[in-house]
């Protein structure tokens, strides 16, 4: 079995300072509390790049009642925003969370604000 190369990472002196001392802090060393590190982002980054993929396949009023959920609003209040009734918000909330595999509006919310939607059009 071959062994695989690391990738040699330049860090600059402070975020190396930084990454050293979170290490003491927990008692870890640096290169795997920066293995650490590197997979959460990644992880994240996948789970971005998803949701982003999920946000531009809704529908434009799947997209509407999605970001009237992420301001707050009720199916009621949605309603009324759309001139539609509240069984028809509910079938696009409904489709909504499964698209984003959430659980919940309070979960579809969560998914919602950690993209920068100025970014999506």
């Amino acid at each position: 079995m071959q062994a695989r190369k690391g990738i040699n990472l330049n860090l600059d002196a402070d975020l190396t300072v930084r990454l050293q001392r979170a290490a003491q802090a927990r008692r870890e060393t640096a290169r795997g509390l920066a293995h650490e590190l590197l997979e959460r982002g990644l992880q994240q980054e996948a789970q971005s790049r998803k949701a982003r993929l999920v946000l531009a396949s809704l529908t434009p009023r799947e997209r509407e009642v999605a970001l009237l959920t992420l301001g707050g609003c009720t199916n009621r209040q949605i309603a009324a925003a759309l001139v539609i009734s509240t069984e028809t918000v509910k079938t696009h909330v409904r489709h909504v969370l499964e698209k984003f595999e959430a659980r919940s509006k309070a979960d579809l919310r969560l998914r919602l604000r950690r993209l920068d939607l100025n970014q999506t059009g």
